[in-house]
């Protein structure tokens, strides 16, 4: 990925905070994300909005591969996309377990095992979808 300019960040859901490693992972190698789920401001809530390219930005795709062509022969606006480093630092994710998912979900159901104010839900989809 580091040997690219830009990464194709595209969630397979589109929900509110739906936000993944796919976004970070860019971040942390030096690339540009182009990114799709959770509208703009969402994305805007947990990174700079310049540092990232947003698929809703355009009216189609024909446009943003327009747009990615002339970002990639032009140095300086490229290089507009990272100023965010100067102020913020990536973080590699899932180095340790302390890092995993794993742990935070193991927590979180052990918590809802000991206290009563929680529900089980045995079939997410049919949850989901009801």
């Amino acid at each position: 990925m580091g040997s690219c300019k830009f990464y194709l960040a595209l969630e397979n859901s589109n929900h509110t905070d739906y936000i993944t490693e796919k976004v970070n992972a860019p971040y942390v190698t030096g690339t540009i994300p182009v990114v799709r789920g959770a509208k703009r401001e969402n994305y805007e809530e947990f990174a700079p909005a310049d540092s990232f390219i947003h698929v809703d930005d355009f009216p189609d795709a024909k446009s943003l591969a327009e747009f990615i062509t002339e970002l990639d022969k032009d140095d300086e606006r490229y290089m507009q996309y990272f100023s965010w480093r100067r102020h913020y630092k990536a973080a590699p994710h899932l180095l340790s377990l302390n890092n995993e998912f794993t742990l935070p979900i193991c927590s979180a159901c052990d918590y809802v095992s000991k206290h009563r104010g929680y529900s089980v839900v045995h079939d997410l989809n049919d949850w989901y979808f009801s």
